[in-house]
């Protein structure tokens, strides 16, 4: 069986094609794109918004090189973009489809603040879990509503077979002064916590502490001075005991180390 033959005219101004991101261009601002022109065209349109929006912002002027920079956008938001070429004042071609791109998370800055109670899955946003052995994903550091008020993040010792890791790391935070690490923990039985800070631009972690059991919620405190000026990430290493009880962080928080101390 045949249906529905169409033989049409070719368009007088063809669609470009192989709108892509730049690999590598995006940051929590902007983003780099290229595309092939459609036909011999030389000026291009170009629009943009974040998914699930009704409305796009089109760049006002024509584009005149087949690729442009998107500036002033929000860190860590899904957009989508589109092309068309423009062959003159009545004759442009279709917008081609869609290419979708999420920005980057910002560097935060002091002071930072985590108490995982808006958390209703996973973890928060920016946050990471990817590093360690620990390959099943439900045993990673992960929501938990048993905080210390509230909320939390929780490392599955108890299921995870012994001695697997999982490293939930903070977003990068910038250290533009003398600050003090603040964390609330739980963790019983043969598991072990060790916490970390790794420079963004280093390629090995440095271990802060070696937490002890804590039966109750405990709140432990870690002078940061030595790192002012830096950019890094805090790392919390969960590392399992089979059958042992699961590890609890709550109320991660770096804020300004006082100039007088109390005693």
């Amino acid at each position: 069986y045949i249906d529905d033959v169409l033989v049409d005219l070719i368009p007088s101004c063809l669609m470009p094609t192989n709108l892509a991101v730049t690999e590598g261009s995006v940051t929590p601002n902007q983003v780099a794109l290229t595309w092939n022109p459609g036909a011999s065209e030389t000026t291009w349109n170009l629009r943009y918004r974040k998914a699930g929006d009704e409305d796009w912002t089109e760049v006002s002027d024509p584009i005149t090189v087949a690729s442009y920079t998107i500036a002033e956008l929000d860190p860590v938001t899904a957009y989508e973009v589109q092309v068309r070429a423009y062959c003159g004042a009545e004759d442009q071609s279709e917008w081609t489809e869609s290419t979708a791109f999420t920005t980057a998370c910002s560097v935060y800055s002091l002071p930072f603040i985590e108490n995982f109670n808006l958390l209703t899955s996973g973890i928060p946003q920016c946050w990471d879990n990817e590093e360690g052995t620990t390959t099943n994903t439900s045993y990673r550091w992960n929501y938990t509503d048993s905080g210390e008020d509230g909320n939390a993040v929780m490392f599955n010792s108890y299921n995870n077979s012994r001695n697997l890791t999982n490293v939930l790391a903070t977003p990068e935070i910038q250290l533009t002064n003398k600050a003090i690490l603040s964390f609330d923990y739980l963790m019983q039985g043969g598991s072990s916590l060790i916490v970390e800070i790794q420079n963004v631009d280093s390629a090995a972690p440095v271990q802060l502490a070696s937490m002890a059991k804590a039966t109750a919620w405990t709140n432990k405190e870690i002078d940061l001075s030595d790192y002012v000026g830096q950019t890094v990430n805090i790392r919390f290493k969960g590392i399992s005991d089979y059958g042992s009880f699961n590890v609890f962080l709550d109320n991660v928080e770096l804020y300004l180390k006082p100039a007088c101390l109390p005693l």
